[in-house]
């Protein structure tokens, strides 16, 4: 055992030591209502993320260690200097309880390393997706079966959906009413020299006083019966009598007091353990089942689509394909989703089966079931298709439930996208999938853009322009075949990918190969997305991608055109690195600054890529026509066998 292991557990042995002493001094079930208060309760800004995304981690924790002596200790008083010392003590805690930083050295073994980030993940992040994509994903898919669940449960799914959504409402607005009154009775009183530490305790003081009338909910008072009362608790609460030692308290996100009523802890869990305790209750009916997954993965393909039509035109998306099987000679092949985008083709397919909590956990044999069920059945049909493409010179797709065709000679294709649709986030196992090779999969180095519904969904409300969109996956592909590992969930290196294009050389001067380059989960510029949608923020986040100006015309420019050099021409802009990109903005600028000696000059500029084997060519005059500039420029490149079209830079 190393010095770091030793440190950690005795950092771990005495965070420990901290909440036991913190939790029997005081009264569990206030303690517990005021912390949720202070933590999930607030402002849009601080809703962007707590540093380390451990807040929800934070409140379970404490709710496993409270719940046992809930009714024990009314008269124990809760302070101020209470609520931030749970607070330190949570933090660190939660930090020094989960995997130590010694299990993360296992460069020698692909195995063990995936289940250290999986189990890392599982351990402190929260949430497969916003509340709002699974509220709808439990409506569209569990909720066309509501008569069904609520026989076999008692309570289904619209109306649990319905009935969290009012209660989140009606605590948000309590919640907003009293931090108003609050801040207006400070505003009304005497200003002291330690104001900052004044409003600190007030605010403490007050949320002591008021959580525990506003944040107990009693769901008789939101149109449930009864019975309905009895299936939501036991289908997502835990009370004293169950909390025993070995509970998993991420899989019970309600809380029942001994009066009855409820706590909710973070939503977006809530919502996950929502749907997979149905989904687990519609596995005990094979029949049922079976009609079950048929509609969620019809709803699934369907979803995707309706994704893509936000950044390609529509007439570029084709749904439910059939083909020639290229492996059966009278066999016909079905294809999920074709989008035909000048000479770049994506073959997407959807699976909508569980990625389990024990895969999560990094549960070997769950794991690999669930990643082949996830994704290489789904690259296994894609690579199927490609097949048919690379064995004929001309290939037609037709969509079952219209007249249209695909059809396109073969050569016409410069790449191919392969991507596996999930319904479910792998825990950011898309930008690991080298490391499965030891479980047997991927043996040949081909690996699919995996990616998951929720994740799509996010990235195609960011306005990207299609060849940019093309140009990430092209990029996330090549990650997985660089030295370097990339660690990080899919919004973050998208994030990273509209400030770097994923290229290192952009955003570092050391040129040296490091062996890891790691990234947080956090992705603030989603969260801002996500309260901009709840109309929480005035203004949406800036996703644009970080170009220089004439680049970011040039693309501009060659948008305008609808043909594949265009589409082609814009793709290979974009895998230039910035020194290459900014030389090209800077030439532009002082040819824009040229001023001609006489009619029909031009003036030239030329700038050689060495590692490609590329030379761009730049003309620009103050007196010709596009037509003239095009045609000077293709006589003076003719033999460089370069690709000509002209730019309008007359701005």
């Amino acid at each position: 055992m190393d010095n770091i292991e030793l440190l950690w557990q005795e950092k771990a042995k005495k965070a420990k030591i901290k909440l036991e002493s913190l939790v029997s001094s005081a009264d569990a079930e206030t303690l517990l209502t005021v912390m949720i208060g202070y933590i999930c309760f607030l402002s849009p800004e601080l809703q962007i993320g707590d540093k380390y995304g451990r807040h929800p981690a934070m409140l379970e924790a404490l709710a496993k260690s409270l719940i046992p002596n809930f009714g024990d200790s009314f008269q124990k008083i809760t302070t101020p200097q209470m609520i931030v010392e749970c607070y330190d003590i949570l933090d660190e805690y939660v930090q020094f309880n989960t995997i130590s930083p010694s299990e993360a050295h296992v460069d020698d073994n692909q195995i063990e390393s995936i289940e250290y980030i999986l189990r890392m993940s599982s351990e402190v992040i929260r949430g497969n997706a916003y509340p709002e994509q699974t509220q709808r994903m439990i409506l569209e898919i569990q909720g066309r079966f509501d008569k069904w669940f609520s026989q076999k449960s008692g309570l289904c799914p619209t109306k649990l959906v319905g009935t969290i959504s009012s209660i989140i409402y009606d605590l948000e607005k309590h919640y907003g009413e009293w931090l108003n009154q609050f801040k207006s009775a400070l505003n009304n009183s005497r200003p002291s020299e330690n104001h900052d530490a004044d409003y600190a305790y007030s605010f403490l003081k007050e949320l002591i006083f008021s959580m525990p009338k506003i944040l107990p909910i009693a769901l008789e008072d939101y149109l449930l019966t009864s019975d309905e009362v009895y299936a939501l608790k036991k289908l997502i609460g835990v009370s004293k009598s169950d909390c025993h030692g070995d509970i998993v308290i991420q899989k019970h996100p309600m809380y029942i007091l001994t009066c009855g009523k409820v706590l909710f802890s973070h939503l977006s869990n809530l919502m996950d353990v929502a749907w997979e305790k149905f989904n687990l209750l519609a596995k005990t009916d094979k029949k049922f089942y079976a009609r079950y997954q048929k509609h969620r993965a019809e709803w699934l393909e369907k979803e995707g689509a309706n994704a893509l039509k936000r950044i390609f035109p529509q007439d570029c998306i084709f749904e439910n394909l059939t083909y020639p099987d290229p492996e059966k000679k009278t066999g016909i092949a079905e294809l999920d989703i074709a989008v035909k985008f000048g000479p770049f083709l994506i073959l997407l397919e959807a699976k909508s089966k569980q990625f389990r909590f024990e895969s999560q956990r990094g549960n070997k044999k769950t794991l690999t079931a669930d990643i082949i069920g996830n994704i290489v059945e789904a690259f296994t049909q894609n690579i199927r298709t490609i097949k048919y493409i690379a064995s004929n010179k001309h290939v037609t797709f037709k969509e079952t439930e219209t007249d249209r065709t695909l059809s396109f000679a073969s050569n016409s294709i410069q790449k191919i996208y392969p991507i596996s649709l999930s319904l479910f986030h792998l825990a950011g196992l898309g930008s690991e999938m080298k490391r499965l090779q030891e479980l047997g999969l991927f043996q040949d180095n081909n690996f699919p853009f995996s990616i998951c519904l929720a994740d799509l969904d996010l990235i195609t409300k960011t306005n990207i322009f299609p060849e940019a969109f093309l140009h990430y996956i092209e990029r996330r592909l090549c990650i997985l075949s660089l030295e370097q590992d990339w660690h990080g969930d899919e919004l973050s290196l998208f994030s990273m990918y509209l400030d770097t294009r994923l290229e290192y050389s952009n955003f570092t001067d050391n040129h040296e190969a490091v062996p890891d380059i790691i990234y947080t989960s956090s992705s603030p510029k989603f969260d801002e997305l996500m309260l901009y949608e709840r109309g929480l923020l005035d203004n949406p986040p800036d996703f644009r991608l970080k170009l220089p100006d004439s680049i970011k015309k040039i693309i501009s420019e060659y948008s305008v055109y609808n043909d594949d050099s265009a589409k082609w021409i814009i793709f290979s802009l974009l895998e230039l690195d910035n020194s290459v990109l900014y030389a090209i903005d800077q030439a532009i600028k002082n040819l824009s600054n040229y001023k001609s000696s006489g009619p029909r000059k031009i003036r030239r500029c030329v700038i050689p890529i060495t590692p490609a084997k590329v030379v761009i060519s730049l003309i620009a005059s103050n007196n010709l026509s596009l037509i003239d500039l095009q045609t000077q420029n293709q006589a003076i490149t003719l033999l460089k066998n370069t690709v000509i079209k002209p730019i309008n830079q007359s701005d």
